[in-house]
């Protein structure tokens, strides 16, 4: 122990206990190394201060790269929040599934394991897809038998193409659309019967290599 007297009062720049009970609030200006574990009581908590937009880290270190680097952040504010976030070099992982490189609210999982199913505990909830040049989904207006030309850039070779009635016009097809031919990264052309100008709605699905 080293014992430092400032004004009146010993400070320790260097300070070894085996036991410490703290029954107020402990301040350091250093940091605490503990060879053990640190265990709260019930119904205590590792908080932040209460200035807004200060932060609490939660980080781990990066040996080769030698320097900590910060998987979660604590914000306080009006809404305080809790980011989770894979920093450059790391990864995170809930119950052995690697997350990474996505926002929550735009989160994606590249893939999901050959025994699993995609599965809405939520009735009312679906699949939504983006409509756009290249989005999986969109309108096409019937032009008799005439084959109609959809350009979209993500259909590929391998894509099967469905289609919906959104608007009846003139008469309808009783099978929907037929897909005469398709460009990869262009489009595709689909036929309907005759006298049909009814509006589909058409969904791209792709099938694995």
């Amino acid at each position: 122990m080293t014992n430092e007297t400032l004004g009146g009062v010993n400070r320790f720049a260097t300070l070894t206990v085996k036991n410490l009970a703290v029954t107020g609030t402990l301040t350091t200006t250093g940091s605490i190394t503990d060879g053990s574990d640190i265990i709260l009581a019930t119904g205590k908590a590792l908080k932040t201060d209460t200035t807004t937009a200060h932060t609490a880290l939660f980080q781990a270190y990066d040996v080769d790269g030698t320097a900590y680097k910060t998987f979660a952040t604590l914000t306080n504010g009006n809404t305080p929040s809790f980011a989770i976030a894979a920093p450059s070099g790391g990864t995170v992982a809930i119950d052995g599934a690697t997350i990474g490189g996505t926002t929550a609210a735009a989160g994606s999982f590249t893939t999901i394991g050959a025994s699993d199913n995609l599965t809405f505990s939520v009735a009312a909830k679906t699949i939504v897809l983006k409509q756009g040049a290249n989005g999986k989904t969109g309108t096409v207006i019937a032009n008799g038998a005439t084959p109609v030309p959809v350009s979209n850039t993500s259909v590929t070779a391998n894509s099967g193409i469905l289609f919906t009635l959104k608007t009846a016009g003139g008469t309808p097809s009783v099978v929907g659309g037929n897909v005469v031919s398709i460009t990869p990264s262009t489009g595709f052309s689909v036929v309907f019967q005759a006298s049909d100008t009814s509006t589909y709605n058409y969904h791209i699905i792709e099938s694995a290599a």
